[in-house]
């Protein structure tokens, strides 16, 4: 597998781009189908299950979330269909998911990753599929390092907040966690990106 960015020199661009592209929808209909199937499981031990796969997934640093969003909004943002908004808006409301697991994969500079949140107590879980450049997460995981958690929101696409959580290990999302700065090649005390 082919760490973000690095490709040979003989390789034709448009070739690259069109297997890079094969193997992206191959490993996002992976990611849905095992999200399909956990949730499955869950169901048959009776647990209500609310399952959405993101039109699509960020990362944002603290200080790129205060520019663009002011004080909220920094971690891995997860924008849903808007008709799953009000659903999971509820099961929110409902539930305090204290428990969550993190299933992830690097393939070819893309992060493919599923989120299962789980309130034990009210016995709902929720499942999240979406996928991120790896490359562009480089000041999310610096914020995350020096804060020690990471924040993770559900939004429509007009940005109405659906949930947010804070997860107390962030190198649970995040590939290359341990060797960060030298992967992105910064200085491990650099302000975020």
């Amino acid at each position: 597998m082919t760490d973000a960015g690095e490709q040979s020199d003989d390789i034709d661009p448009a070739e690259q781009l069109a297997a890079n592209a094969e193997v992206h929808t191959s490993a996002w209909g992976e990611t849905i189908e095992e999200m399909q199937a956990r949730a499955t499981e869950y169901e048959a031990d009776g647990w209500e299950t609310h399952h959405v796969a993101t039109l699509d997934t960020s990362t944002a640093s603290a200080d790129e979330a205060q520019a663009a969003r002011g004080d909220y909004g920094w971690g891995i943002l997860h924008t849903i269909p808007d008709n799953y908004v009000e659903e999971f808006a509820d099961a929110v409301d409902r539930g305090e998911f204290p428990e969550y697991d993190v299933f992830r994969r690097l393939v070819d500079g893309r992060v493919f990753h599923l989120l299962v949140l789980r309130d034990p107590d009210e016995r709902i879980a929720l499942f999240v599929a979406g996928n991120y450049l790896l490359q562009r997460a480089e000041g999310c995981i610096a914020t995350a390092k020096r804060e020690g958690y990471v924040q993770t929101w559900l939004m429509g696409t007009d940005g109405t907040v659906a949930g947010t959580f804070r997860h107390e290990a962030p190198e649970k999302f995040f590939p290359r966690w341990d060797d960060f700065a030298a992967y992105f090649g910064r200085d491990e005390d650099a302000e975020d990106a």
